[in-house]
């Protein structure tokens, strides 16, 4: 189609130039892509194929060097390489340009001759003998089994993509030096557990044995504990949901099953499968604020939005045959004008908001109307609420199902004012950053309550007292041993009531924190010096310290008045400056705090 010319184009200037640059040799580890990232600010260092040994921030431009970073730029340059084989395999089929076609075969048969001598290691860690040594499982090309699981993904798209004019033969050594030990060697004996990994392992293990009629590989997939079925059945909460709290990752796992179910046999073994996937994408799309921005608390990646994940709705078009929902929902979301901020890692390939997977499996472009307006909606199998109105949407975590990604957030908010965003949730830098676990994943860094400056250390559901289109209540006990929480949200066109209880029979130092968006506006004539005392638990990255003397109402600016907010009368006020992400930016932030045992704050926002 004539739309489409320039990201062919994009397509084929991107394919040549990698491969023109693209080396790779089997002595060279793959590190943890985690690593890949400045530990000053958290910001992403630049993949560049011509700079193995040089990795600049793309933040502060620090030029880091060093073993962590060059196998993290090995296992980066392979895993584009894998995506690059991809586009190379449709640019063939597109254009019937030999040169697509040869440069796809050539690295899938070099990976698969040189298989035996990539060396078995997890992360950093060679000579090992348990493949489950990580939760992220052990690797060879790549550094863990996920991403070798995401590799065996690409491989078989790519086949499938090449069909017949791939010679039988080079196909037979694919299969037999590459993908058998892969999958029987390293992959099936990983599946141990209900996760995000596992579903990555067990799809890319289903879709080999699809593809090749492999019963033995299929039989991995659909037998025992941590079958695929039972990562659906035990992975997806109620309100259809990851589990481990994530929008990312519940996008994530969505990619590994979609990337299953394009083929016709695993789609009609998975037939009920299937619907849990659909609902999926529904829940998720209810889950975003109206301004198709995504809450996003817990471990993944900041500033997403449904335009992020826009590829799964284009491969679920697929699977469900163009069902009349989830073309809706791609309308509404490609006719957003919100920038599209991609994941930090392995990210798909995306010519502006058009993925790959869009010319792959949905390039038809059917006329469709939008979807529906949403509505206030309780996930609470999931411990997330969200309520909204014309102008309002707040969305509440008031729990865990477990550790998995956790972040120590109990009871935290995020809102938008007339689709703008007012407080949000920071997500995290790369794991491997010392930002992250240092702020991003500390209770300070949330909208939540922090008692004698320590991190929140309960990971177990809270409970829904009472909800409706416009209030939430909810609690959850034993935040920190003997101390519980309770917190009531009520909006309105005109008001946002925010009650927060703290129960103790104990005396402590509690502080409600608040992180603004925008501007706070303060008299400097009400600014005296002050201090928070606490020197970790991310307070000593608190910046600007300052205690307001008598003020109680604090205007919030973002570009225009947002907000009004008025504060209790008994509590102490400090304003400063905290941490964004990345952490080269800052936000404001305003602390209450109070002490004793039981105390309540209340806050109200006239909008």
């Amino acid at each position: 189609m004539e739309k489409y010319r320039d990201m062919i184009l994009d397509m084929e200037q991107g394919v040549t130039h990698f491969f023109e640059h693209f080396q790779d040799s089997p002595d060279l580890l793959s590190g943890w892509g985690q690593n890949y990232f400045c530990e000053t600010d958290g910001g992403k260092l630049l993949f560049k194929l011509d700079r193995p040994k040089h990795h600049k921030c793309e933040i502060c431009n620090h030029d880091y060097t060093g073993k962590k970073y060059d196998d993290a730029w090995v296992y980066l340059n392979r895993l584009q390489s894998f995506i690059e084989i991809v586009k190379s395999a449709y640019l063939y089929k597109q254009t019937h340009d030999e040169k697509y076609f040869n440069l796809a075969t050539k690295t899938l048969l070099y990976y698969a001759n040189n298989y035996a001598r990539f060396e078995l290691h997890v992360k950093d860690k060679v000579g090992i003998t348990d493949l489950t040594l990580d939760v992220g499982g052990a690797g060879k090309i790549m550094p863990q089994g996920l991403n070798e699981a995401y590799m065996l993904i690409k491989i078989i798209q790519a086949l499938a993509i090449l069909g017949e004019d791939f010679k039988v033969e080079d196909v037979e050594t694919i299969k037999e030096k590459l993908i058998r030990p892969a999958i029987e060697e390293l992959l099936a004996p990983q599946l141990v557990r209900i996760h995000n990994i596992a579903c990555w392992i067990s799809c890319a293990i289903a879709a080999a044995g699809f593809y090749f009629d492999e019963q033995k590989w299929i039989d991995y997939s659909f037998t025992g504990d941590f079958k695929l079925p039972n990562q659906l059945k035990d992975g997806v909460t109620k309100d259809y949901l990851w589990y481990e709290g994530s929008i990312h990752y519940h996008f994530f796992m969505l990619e590994s099953i979609l990337n299953l179910l394009v083929y016709p046999k695993a789609a009609a073994k998975l037939e009920n499968e299937k619907i849990i996937v659909k609902t999926m994408l529904k829940s998720a799309y209810q889950y975003a604020f109206d301004n198709i921005v995504f809450p996003n608390p817990n471990d993944g990646w900041p500033n997403i939005s449904l335009k992020t994940y826009l590829h799964s709705y284009h491969m679920a078009a697929k699977v469900f045959d163009g069902c009349d929902e989830i073309l809706k929902m791609i309308t509404s979301i490609e006719e957003s004008t919100i920038e599209r901020m991609p994941t930090q890692l392995a990210d798909p390939y995306y010519f502006n908001d058009w993925p790959l997977e869009k010319l792959l499996f949905n390039h038809a472009d059917a006329a469709c109307a939008k979807e529906g307006k949403r509505k206030s909606y309780l996930f609470e199998d999931s411990n997330f609420a969200m309520l909204r109105n014309d102008r309002v949407n707040l969305f509440m975590k008031f729990g865990h199902n477990g550790p998995s990604h956790a972040h120590p957030d109990k009871m935290t908010f995020e809102l938008t004012i007339d689709d703008k965003l007012v407080t949000r949730d920071l997500s995290n830098a790369g794991y491997g950053a010392d930002i992250c676990n240092e702020w991003h994943r500390v209770s300070a860094s949330h909208n939540t309550v922090v008692v004698d400056g320590k991190n929140h250390n309960n990971v177990e559901p809270g409970e829904v007292l009472s909800f409706t289109d416009h209030l939430i209540e909810a609690k959850c006990d034993h935040i920190y041993q003997g101390i519980n929480y309770k917190r009531r949200f009520e909006i309105s066109d005109a008001e946002i009531e925010d009650v927060f209880s703290i129960a103790s029979r104990e005396n402590h130092t509690y502080d409600y924190f608040l992180h603004i968006d925008g501007q706070i506006e303060v008299s400097e004539d009400e600014l005296i010096c002050g201090t928070l005392e606490y020197g970790e638990n991310g307070y000593q990255h608190l910046k600007n310290v300052k205690k307001v003397a008598n003020c109680k109402i604090f205007k919030v600016v973002s570009d225009s008045p947002v907000a009004e907010i008025s504060v209790d009368s008994d509590a102490e006020v400090f304003v400063c400056e905290t941490l964004d992400n990345p952490v080269t930016r800052c936000r404001q932030t305003i602390v209450l705090r109070k002490k004793g045992c039981c105390v309540d704050f209340n806050v109200t926002w006239k909008i």
